[in-house]
């Protein structure tokens, strides 16, 4: 398990430069939609990316998250996610 955000660097909370970022999924209201978004946003910049996701799994956090990588030309340096079932295998990217 990963650290609580009351622990996390000093840099993070800082935001002076890009790359530290938060995520979290959005569900659409229960019964009535099965939609569900990945949202990423960089804490810095406040710059928002939402993946459609085909479900609320970590397979299809790790599709999007890949792609999101793929396509993001700075570095990455850390993601902040809250304990949801969808980011309990998500390899950590501390540095």
């Amino acid at each position: 398990m990963g650290r609580s955000i009351e622990q996390r660097p000093m840099m993070i909370n800082q935001r002076k430069r890009i790359g530290y970022f938060e995520l979290d999924t959005v569900v659409g209201p229960r019964g009535h939609s099965k939609a569900v978004l990945l949202t990423l946003i960089d804490r810095k910049s406040r710059f928002l990316w939402a993946y459609r996701l085909k479900g609320r799994t970590t397979a299809t956090v790790n599709e999007a998250l890949t792609k999101f990588l793929t396509t993001f030309n700075d570095p990455v340096h850390s993601f902040t996610v809250d304990r949801g079932t969808e980011f309990s295998s998500k390899a950590r990217c501390d540095q």
